[in-house]
């Protein structure tokens, strides 16, 4: 049994908990898991764009932030999915969250966003 998981974890197109280092507005794509945003002196506010929801069910991201300077990282859905409620407002440092694919809307798991 443990090798038909292994096997379906290496047929998957998760990115392996590869991190992803954002400073400019972001699409993330499926399979995204693990992203570090950083908004200070030598970057602009941006936004990170989730990736669509019902091709990322089952998917978990984290997003933490680096903020400096009265900057902020804005977290929206694809636009095509409406998958996200509402729009995260990321503005101080070390804001992070967890959302999670449900397939039809993406879910908090745990909101650190002060």
């Amino acid at each position: 049994m443990a090798q038909n998981s292994v096997s379906a974890r290496q047929n998957s197109n998760l990115r392996d908990n590869v991190p992803i280092f954002v400073t400019e507005d972001t699409e993330l794509e499926v399979g995204s898991q693990n992203v570090f945003a950083t908004a200070n002196t030598a970057s602009d506010s941006f936004t990170i764009t989730l990736p669509p929801v019902g091709p990322s069910a089952g998917t978990i991201i984290s997003i933490d932030v680096t903020i400096a300077d009265a900057k902020d990282v804005q977290v929206e859905d694809n636009r095509a999915d409406a998958g996200l409620p509402n729009d995260l407002d990321m503005d101080a440092d070390g804001d992070n969250v967890v959302l999670y694919s449900t397939g039809v809307l993406w879910i908090e798991l745990f909101n650190g966003i002060a």
